[in-house]
């Protein structure tokens, strides 16, 4: 499973280890979404609660680039099951682009299907 760095890993654990009672696709691709950096991570995690997410809230009430804009919107629409439009994947970083593509995959598939802790750090971040 491909991690932005080792803190993107550590991060998503954590949240399925304290958020995770529903161990469906959904949940983990968004919070594989929502945990990728620093950033989107200070913006996102007080919004998770164990009664869910709120992130139509989040969007209204924090300050994000079109990028992050965008990658929340994802992160909804692969909880949600929401349209989004494919064309704004062109705005995305390439990483943003390969944390949202392995957020499809972990939809697909599910998370669980891989080992979750089991990549060398220098791996992720070369």
């Amino acid at each position: 499973m491909y991690f932005m760095n080792a803190q993107h890993r550590k991060s998503f654990n954590k949240i399925i280890e304290k958020f995770g009672k529903q161990k469906d696709k959904e949940h983990f691709s968004m919070y594989y979404i929502l945990t990728c950096d620093e950033e989107i991570r200070k913006k996102a995690i007080p919004y998770i609660t164990e009664a869910g997410i709120d992130m139509h809230t989040m969007l209204k009430e924090q300050n994000l680039s079109t990028e992050y804009q965008f990658l929340v919107t994802v992160a909804m629409s692969l909880f949600e099951g929401d349209k989004v439009n494919i064309s704004n994947f062109c705005i995305l970083s390439e990483k943003l682009y390969f944390v949202v593509r392995e957020a499809m995959n972990v939809r697909r598939y599910g998370a669980i299907e891989y080992e979750l802790n089991d990549y060398d750090d220098d791996e992720q971040t070369s």
